[in-house]
């Protein structure tokens, strides 16, 4: 299989939940770790993935004592709509929506 990614990637081990909903139902994964993201998506580590081509929102927490300089705060969180885009063994990938309003801030 050929690598077909338009964005570099960066290791990033950073703690995730992403939220699905698929039809009536809503499904929360929580306590992912990230591999890596990228400007396109990310890819989360857990032995039980949702559906492929599942949507959901998903917060992103990262931590660093180098936010705190910058916001006061050593954590930032931050909430992005993605679509799952490719299932394996050890995870999944997720595409970000990079719709103006589907990024925020989170608590």
């Amino acid at each position: 299989m050929s690598n077909q990614r338009l964005d570099k990637r960066a290791p990033l081990n950073a703690t995730a939940t992403l939220l699905v909903q698929q039809g009536m139902e809503e499904r929360q994964y929580v306590a992912l770790t990230t591999r890596d993201v990228s400007p396109g998506g990310a890819f989360l580590l857990t032995p039980k993935a949702p559906p492929l081509h599942a949507r959901g929102t998903m917060e992103l927490v990262l931590h660093s004592s180098a936010l705190r300089s910058v916001t006061g705060e050593a954590r930032l969180g931050v909430k992005i709509n993605v679509r799952v885009t490719r299932i394996s063994p050890e995870g999944f990938a997720v595409a970000f929506d990079h719709s103006s309003d589907s990024i925020e801030l989170a608590a």
